[in-house]
């Protein structure tokens, strides 16, 4: 069954998106995510054709969420900090 999804990266006004398409078929998986900022887009391609190319894909997605959460964690750390009103004056 195909999916897509689009979720809006901003809480108010603005076109930052992200898009999810999953597309299972006989003996052939497309999906891919594309982040787009303003005129910025990045895709990125994780379409599997066997089993090897599926686990790495799997692997890839499990890197990218890790080290998103990672930058999140840093940043949520930062905003907590005695420091942090010093960052923007």
């Amino acid at each position: 069954m195909r999916t897509y999804k689009r979720t809006f990266l901003n809480k108010e006004v603005g076109i930052a998106a992200i898009e999810v398409v999953f597309d299972p078929a006989t003996n052939y998986v497309s999906s891919h995510a594309t982040i787009s900022d303003c005129n910025r887009n990045i895709t990125l391609d994780f379409c599997s054709s066997d089993k090897n190319t599926f686990k790495k894909n799997l692997y890839k997605i499990s890197v990218l969420i890790n080290e998103l959460s990672s930058l999140e964690t840093q940043l949520l750390d930062l905003s907590t900090s005695h420091e942090f009103k010093d960052y923007f004056k």
